[in-house]
């Protein structure tokens, strides 16, 4: 697929822009995606940190320069850092949701100008490393966005759960 536009499957309308960046910085792998949300576009970016609070000021860099509406970052606790206090990752203009009791954590920033709000619903469940939350688009659609992270060390019973959770929510 590359760079190509994803489009719905007979329709021919675009509905993804997906173009995936290795930048020589921390954030090695970046993506944009631009989805039309009424009248305007929604920008997303996605990265696996390993470690964000030694990184933020990259983080910070990035939403001066690209003012995205979304992001969403795993793998934010170090390897050799004990937990997460949600204070060292706020970002101004953005509301953050984290996961509770990490592993390796996970963030979602949304643009204070959605009004998100946190799905608790998602939280009934054994699999840990996810947060879920939604927001309305400016032309009325109900809009679902959630980070997961699964490590490639996963045990069977986790993956299980995280299918279970896509299935049944």
């Amino acid at each position: 697929m590359g760079k190509d536009p994803l489009t719905r499957p007979g329709a021919g309308e675009k509905v993804w822009q997906f173009e995936k960046k290795k930048d020589a910085n921390s954030f090695k792998k970046t993506f944009n995606i631009s989805q039309p949300l009424g009248d305007g576009s929604c920008t997303v970016l996605y990265t696996n940190a390993d470690g964000l609070l030694n990184k933020k000021h990259e983080l910070l860099n990035f939403v001066v320069d690209k003012s995205p509406k979304i992001i969403a970052i795993t793998e934010i606790i170090a390897k050799n850092q004990l937990h997460a206090n949600n204070v060292e990752y706020q970002v101004d203009g953005y509301d953050l949701f984290m996961n509770n009791n990490p592993r390796r954590g996970i963030a979602l920033y949304l643009h204070s100008s959605l009004n998100a709000q946190n799905l608790p619903d998602f939280k009934e469940t054994d699999f840990k490393e996810s947060i879920w939350a939604s927001f309305e688009s400016p032309d009325k659609r109900k809009v679902l966005i959630g980070c997961v992270y699964i490590s490639p060390n996963s045990s069977d019973y986790n993956t299980e759960q995280l299918l279970t959770l896509l299935r049944d929510k």
